[in-house]
């Protein structure tokens, strides 16, 4: 069973193939090529005004020590950012970098809050995705270690509170890295290094375009997108298991090679593994393995708020075979509606992402509709290879990065 909302409806038009599209969006084509070319035109005049430099800010001095990497896509989300951005903050923590990630939010809960490990009063009012990051990094770090997640639309302020407590904690033997989640379209905040997440089976198959005729947020046709993939300090292909690494390989090379790009050390593939968790105590994570787990029921229920589903529930499928499953898609960062309540109230064994959780965490209908019953909550843990099959050593690649 598979109940799909009308964004995850609109969200696969986008994907189809021109040729493919539904007889509505044919009609309209005309209209819909001017609306896209009128945004790739803006996009495009940002893009070549550039990002801000860091000279052209007052406190360009406080971070000259602060490594700032952004990470981002062009794609309209389902590329698999997030984990790749937790994965990049626990290596940095792993060698006692002060992290801090820097994300406007999303949704309903744009409220400027900045959180730390040790001051955390206010994670309620981080967005989805920032409350998942924050909730992993807890699980990750050392007593003695401090992270950061600053919620702000303006990237450029949250870095300024970084620098802030950096000057506070005046110790000049730590290291500091910035990490700007979805900020390839924030221009007026510096960086070091840009990273481009990429799905190269999208872009051997959807319109080369901006909305509303691809998937895109840039671009506008073949020798645009030439540009736009050689145009970044790395481009990380995601995202796959390590079962399909051979394939999906083939299909980086095939995509390389079609945009004309060249095969270089700046293509790094990402292998995805599925971590499941519960929540014990105050919405805090627990992670748990499923062979522990003994549920007489033959249903699974999935309830999904995410950019492209579908990936999502076959992974989970794999993980209980012999299972009957029912899906209801709301649409990337969508809401509860009646129904979907319903549904859950309906379910024996409900099945959810980190993300959807801690979005309709605060919803008294849904809290109510989950209470004794047996809810597993699911995120991605990445790895890193390059195109030889080899183990990527990221950490290294973008600690020692110059253009």
């Amino acid at each position: 069973m598979f109940n799909d909302s009308f964004t995850q409806k609109l969200r696969r038009q986008l994907n189809q193939p021109l040729n493919q599209k539904n007889i509505l969006v044919k009609l309209f084509l005309p209209i819909l090529f001017f609306i896209s070319f009128i945004i790739y035109l803006e996009a495009k005049r940002r893009r070549r005004n550039g990002y801000l430099k860091i000279n052209d800010i007052d406190i360009h001095s406080k971070i000259n020590d602060i490594q700032i990497i952004c990470i981002g896509n062009i794609l309209l989300g389902g590329t698999g950012k997030s984990p790749i951005v937790q994965k990049i903050a626990e290596l940095f923590m792993n060698r006692n970098y002060v992290v801090a990630i820097a994300s406007r939010g999303i949704g309903d809960n744009i409220k400027t809050v900045y959180v730390d490990n040790k001051q955390h009063l206010n994670k309620n009012y981080l967005s989805d995705e920032n409350r998942e990051h924050f909730e992993k990094l807890l699980l990750h770090c050392k007593s003695n270690q401090k992270f950061y997640i600053l919620q702000n639309p303006n990237r450029l302020e949250s870095l300024k509170y970084f620098c802030q407590q950096k000057n506070n904690l005046d110790d000049k033997t730590t290291n500091y890295v910035l990490l700007l989640d979805d900020g390839l379209q924030h221009f007026k905040c510096p960086r070091d290094i840009n990273i481009c997440a990429w799905d190269p089976n999208l872009l051997l198959q959807s319109p080369l375009f901006t909305i509303p005729i691809g998937p895109y947020r840039e671009g506008f046709g073949k020798r645009n997108f030439e540009n736009l993939l050689a145009s970044f300090d790395f481009r990380l292909w995601s995202r796959t298991s390590f079962g399909n690494l051979n394939e999906y390989t083939r299909i980086v090379k095939n995509c390389i090679h079609t945009f004309n790009l060249n095969n270089n050390r700046s293509d790094i593939i990402t292998c995805s593994e599925t971590i499941f968790y519960e929540i014990i105590g105050n919405n805090s994570l627990n992670q748990i393995d499923l062979k522990n787990i003994n549920s007489s029921s033959n249903n699974i229920s999935i309830v999904t708020g995410i950019a492209n589903p579908e990936r999502f529930v076959q992974e989970i499928k794999q993980f209980f075979p012999h299972k009957n499953f029912h899906h209801y898609s709301l649409g990337d960062h969508g809401s509860l509606s009646k129904k979907a309540i319903d549904f859950i109230n309906n379910s024996e064994v409900l099945v959810l992402t980190l993300k959807d959780y801690f979005r309709w965490c605060q919803h008294l209908d849904f809290v109510f509709a989950i209470k004794n019953k047996m809810t597993i909550l699911c995120s991605i843990d990445v790895s890193f290879y390059n195109l030889n099959f080899e183990k990527e050593d990221i950490l290294t690649k973008l600690i020692k990065f110059k253009r």
